[in-house]
């Protein structure tokens, strides 16, 4: 893995950025990999940098516009599509402008979300590439058909089409996916996702036993996991649990918001405000995090700014945010009822609930997205 440091290039150079992402964190269904984006993009406009953003139509929002000193540019008509095509329509209308956008920017550098397509976009402009994520080897277990397909299959081809190009990692867990799957060390730079410590910080537990997931409702991130483990939370403990689920539209939805309607204590809450997110979390006794697979788990270490100690899978990305038996624990081989049980030890160990919190608090603060926008721009200055 390259390592950046503050002699890689000279801060007070500026340079016209042009990001490429199927959506803007404008759109209904934006994650990780765009909050990233916001945050970063955002920074880097502040610091004087001229960014801008080319994505699909982003569900018919403004063709243009600027957000935080960005200029986004939302083309083609995706939004009158369903998954998959959607966003194979987004890639293909986003790559057809780029070289329009190309000449009449004149970026110093291109830079590319893998999530998951490749970009199959060619300029001799300085590209940087950034994969939160691999999951080739998980698209059948989470994704219907043709999705489960699609995913593999472009994802495989973009992990090979960007062997030797520079290329963002955000977790410890990607870098090593990329370089066994043929990424020249030097080529990859590890720059973690950031939190905003002032937003997200310890408040007042409840009074009663909550057991919170705030994220995507998608099956990758185990949201259809999340009735049984209440389920048997509930058989283990001597008092009810409360089950708090906040997210975006996706397609564990339904289930989710069926399973809340007929059970006592369980409140699905849909989107939710910021203000209302941190609520959650800061009340929570214990975040949960069923995941499948992950890229780093941006809701785990703002549920632990907010003193709220984590349960995961142990699976890629989350083993890298969830520090086991410090700021919360790491479930091997899931099954409904290990994961429970350990959610049961947290909730019903006062002492261990703090000392999690307050290790979870303190890993946190190593996280923040000046930090993360130090090392991008770096990265930049040093490639443009």
């Amino acid at each position: 893995m390259e390592q950046l440091n503050d002699s890689s290039a000279d801060a007070t150079e500026k340079v016209c950025i042009l990001a490429l992402n199927k959506r803007s964190w404008h759109h209904s269904k934006a994650g990780g990999s765009e909050l990233n984006l916001e945050e970063s993009l955002k920074r880097l406009a502040e610091r004087g940098h001229r960014v801008h953003l080319l994505t699909g139509s982003d569900e018919g929002n403004k063709k243009r516009e600027v957000d935080g000193g960005v200029y986004i540019h939302r083309v083609g008509f995706d939004n009158w599509l369903s998954a998959p095509w959607d966003v194979v329509t987004s890639y293909i209308f986003v790559t057809f402008y780029f070289y329009f956008k190309m000449f009449k920017i004149s970026p110093d550098i291109v830079y590319t979300v893998n999530t998951p397509l490749p970009w199959p976009v060619v300029t001799r402009c300085p590209r940087i590439a950034i994969f939160h994520h691999i999951a080739i080897d998980s698209f059948f277990d989470t994704h219907p058909f043709p999705q489960n397909l699609l995913g593999y299959i472009s994802q495989w081809a973009g992990v090979l089409r960007e062997r030797n190009t520079p290329t963002v990692s955000v977790s410890p867990s990607t870098t090593k996916e990329l370089v066994s799957r043929g990424h020249p060390p030097d080529t990859v730079y590890e720059i973690r996702n950031g939190i905003d410590l002032e937003k997200y910080f310890p408040g007042n537990e409840s009074n009663n036993p909550q057991m919170v997931y705030i994220g995507g409702l998608e099956r990758y991130k185990g949201v259809d996991r999340i009735p049984e483990i209440h389920q048997e939370l509930q058989a283990l403990s001597e008092q009810d649990i409360h089950l708090h689920v906040a997210g975006r539209d996706g397609p564990m939805k339904e289930l989710i918001e069926t399973y809340c309607e007929n059970t006592n204590k369980a409140h699905f809450h849909g989107f939710v405000s910021e203000e209302k997110k941190i609520q959650l979390l800061q009340s929570g006794w214990a975040f949960i995090a069923p995941s499948r697979v992950e890229g780093w788990g941006i809701a785990v270490l703002e549920a632990n700014a907010c003193g709220t100690p984590a349960i995961g899978c142990d699976v890629s990305g989350l083993r890298d945010s969830i520090k086991h038996q410090q700021t919360g624990f790491l479930v091997d081989e899931f099954t409904a009822a290990s994961f429970a049980s350990n959610v049961h030890e947290l909730i019903s160990n006062r002492d261990l609930r703090n000392s999690f919190g307050d290790s979870g608090r303190a890993w946190a603060e190593q996280h923040s997205w000046e930090r993360n926008v130090d090392d991008l721009e770096r990265l930049f200055l040093m490639k443009s």
